[in-house]
């Protein structure tokens, strides 16, 4: 699986892109899946191999040659959909963001937007409040040692924070944290839920907490855009269109 940063600017980012898609000189890539950041990376990547175990019709993000995942980042996600900075790759694109919390959702205009783009470009949004919401209860226990019970519109990662530090017979209550100090903790929770806990995760575990099938669904819009490798027509995208467009696209 290829990985790139959508919080980086500049050449190196889109060369990075023009090389590692497969762009030059192989050519494999054919669709985009795009995130929000890194840990949604490692969290579709972990529940892909899983759904993929299950059902190999559904493609496994980690290992498929034909697919790649870029965070967009939430700070540049706005640029990145706007500006469509990957339109000169000629890849199909599938796009999957955190509902969050907000009415209307936040990013509800992009994923409109980029569903208007015609059916090689594919949008959702979680029907949860992040990927942190998928994650079963007993994974989190078995991973970090404590019990947290959440709502689907929940902070997973501030719930387990604050568990965590509870559990640790710390003097200082949590509401008496500085923000700074929560901030923290809950970043290193994050880290560890899209690490450590997703990989306790199991088809059974993961039926349970997406009883709608939602990341599975999402996988499998990804599986239509896919081109068997022997049936790959060569894109019309060349090594020097790409360095084109690394050149015109900088983030400002």
């Amino acid at each position: 699986m290829n990985v790139f940063s959508g919080e980086s600017n500049g050449d190196t980012l889109y060369d990075c892109i023009a090389d590692d898609l497969g762009v030059v000189p192989d050519r494999r890539v054919q669709v985009l899946v795009c995130v929000e950041g890194p840990h949604d990376v490692d969290f579709f990547a972990a529940v892909s191999r899983i759904l993929h175990k299950w059902d190999n019709t559904v493609p496994d993000l980690g290992s498929n040659p034909r697919i790649a995942c870029l965070p967009l980042g939430g700070s540049t996600l706005k640029q990145w959909t706007d500006r469509r900075y990957l339109r000169g790759l000629h890849l199909k694109e599938a796009h999957i963001y955190d509902r969050g919390t907000d009415a209307p959702p936040k990013y509800q205009q992009y994923v409109d937007n980029i569903n208007g783009l015609g059916p090689d470009h594919y949008a959702v949004l979680t029907g949860k409040r992040e990927a942190e919401n998928y994650l079963h209860p007993d994974a989190i226990r078995e991973e970090m040692n404590v019990t947290v019970a959440v709502t689907a519109q929940d902070s997973v990662p501030e719930a387990v924070a604050r568990a965590v530090h509870e559990a640790s017979g710390s003097p200082k209550p949590w509401d008496e944290l500085e923000e700074k100090t929560k901030g923290g903790k809950i970043s290193n929770a994050k880290r560890r839920l899209n690490g450590g806990v997703v990989a306790r995760m199991t088809h059974e575990r993961l039926s349970a907490m997406d009883t709608n099938a939602e990341i599975e669904s999402f996988l499998r819009q990804v599986a239509t855009r896919l081109t068997p490798l022997h049936l790959q027509a060569e894109p019309p995208v060349e090594a020097e269109e790409a360095i084109a467009l690394a050149a015109g696209a900088v983030v400002r």
